[in-house]
């Protein structure tokens, strides 16, 4: 059986970390595990380089005007094909370059649900 992961993430004016957060995710374990990997960045209009900076990452970007933060994960989720969903922000300030590792453990552990606390990674 083959794996899929999705990844969602809000963004709105976030060329600054954008980039950092897509390439922080340890692809090459997905790879080695045979993951498949698909990356949403639900872009709430950004005025900056976001949805280019994200598309250029290998990202699927979604666009929407709709304000608030719930109604971009709404969004992002009705898109989703994985059978399991991360999310976070696009601010490089969660560590997705561990998120395998609670993937393996949500596996490991037959989970339904985990929650970190992006503060004490």
């Amino acid at each position: 059986m083959i794996l899929k992961v999705s990844l969602v993430i809000p963004a709105l004016n976030e060329e600054r970390g954008i980039g950092k957060t897509i390439q922080a995710v340890n692809k090459n374990y997905f790879k080695k595990h045979k993951w498949d990997l698909e990356i949403i960045i639900v872009d709430g209009d950004s005025k900056d380089k976001t949805r280019e900076i994200a598309e250029r990452k290998g990202a699927h970007v979604l666009l929407e005007k709709r304000k608030g933060y719930g109604r971009a994960y709404k969004t992002g989720l009705a898109h989703v094909t994985g059978d399991i969903i991360v999310t976070g922000d696009a601010d490089a300030t969660y560590p997705f370059n561990t998120i395998h590792e609670y993937i393996q453990l949500l596996i490991n552990e037959h989970l339904d649900f985990i929650t970190t606390d992006r503060l004490q990674h």
